[in-house]
């Protein structure tokens, strides 16, 4: 498929099938196509731009981390509490009760977590979490059924991109498919907010 970034032509092949995608009047069924074949996906999630696949795509997951940010933890993103209460089955009644009434998009460190792959996250006892709040995005993923594991694009200066112009092109060249959802903005998203329960039962925000 075509995409224009910095007034440059690129061409995308992609290996999903015996042809490529060729509509782009439906990105959301593209990308769900592409997260199934186990690629990595550049999209726009409800903070900034993201590298993204399926959590449980060994492949996929490893590419993003060998292009991701170090000091940026990957963070998993669900559809719903309940969907992630499936992988995050001890979450603390204050956590949940503060996903509900943030207004902002909210990353939860936490721990206590089960079936999610070593690889993921090797050697750690937290993850971060996120229940999107983008229509667009959560419909992806009930239509992919996975958490989808992500890690902010980050710009040719190395900072995270709020907005597709300002994806690097190094970044454009190794992904597999670019999402066209919310590509002509040019409002700089942010990241979460980010929170956690501090060792005395308290809220402590990692991230404002």
């Amino acid at each position: 498929m075509l995409f224009v970034h910095d007034n440059i032509l690129h061409t995308m092949t992609t290996s999903f099938s015996n042809t490529p995608y060729l509509s782009d009047n439906h990105p959301q069924e593209i990308a769900v196509k592409a997260l199934l074949a186990e690629k990595m996906v550049l999209l726009a999630t409800d903070t900034v731009w993201s590298l993204t696949g399926m959590l449980h795509s060994p492949e996929a997951v490893d590419r993003i981390q060998r292009i991701s940010r170090n000091d940026l933890m990957p963070e998993l993103l669900f559809a719903s509490v309940d969907q992630l209460k499936e992988y995050v089955p001890r979450l603390h009644p204050r956590l949940e009760t503060l996903l509900m009434v943030h207004q902002r998009p909210l990353t939860l460190l936490v721990d206590g977590f089960w079936n999610i792959p070593e690889y993921a996250y090797p050697g750690r006892t937290q993850i971060a979490v996120r229940v999107v709040q983008d229509e667009y995005l959560k419909d992806l993923i009930e239509e992919v059924d996975s958490p989808l594991f992500t890690t902010p694009a980050y710009t040719a200066e190395g900072a995270v991109a709020g907005h597709f112009g300002q994806v690097s092109s190094d970044i454009l060249t190794q992904v597999d498919f670019v999402d066209k959802h919310r590509q002509m903005e040019t409002n700089t998203g942010t990241l979460s907010v980010m929170a956690t329960m501090g060792d005395k039962g308290e809220l402590d925000f990692l991230r404002s």
